[in-house]
């Protein structure tokens, strides 16, 4: 992951992205809403290495959290 960031620093991107304290459980009910499956664990883990990942561009990060079906930006 940190070589991935620091490739990708240097571009000076801007990132927006939608984030939840609980991954699994947001995307469980994402899917639902959708009228898909449940995530697989594989799927899950997916999320949240995203999520970790998202996080080591702190600075050029804006981050939007979801509570109770809201976006709230942080």
């Amino acid at each position: 992951m940190d070589a991935l960031i620091q490739i990708i620093r240097p571009m000076d991107p801007i990132i927006f992205h939608l984030s939840s304290d609980n991954v699994c459980e947001r995307l469980i009910k994402a899917r639902s809403n959708r009228g898909q499956t449940s995530p697989d664990n594989g799927q899950i883990e997916f999320w949240e290495k995203r999520k970790k990942l998202l996080l080591g561009f702190n600075e050029m990060l804006f981050t939007f959290m979801v509570l109770f079906g809201f976006f709230l930006e942080s």
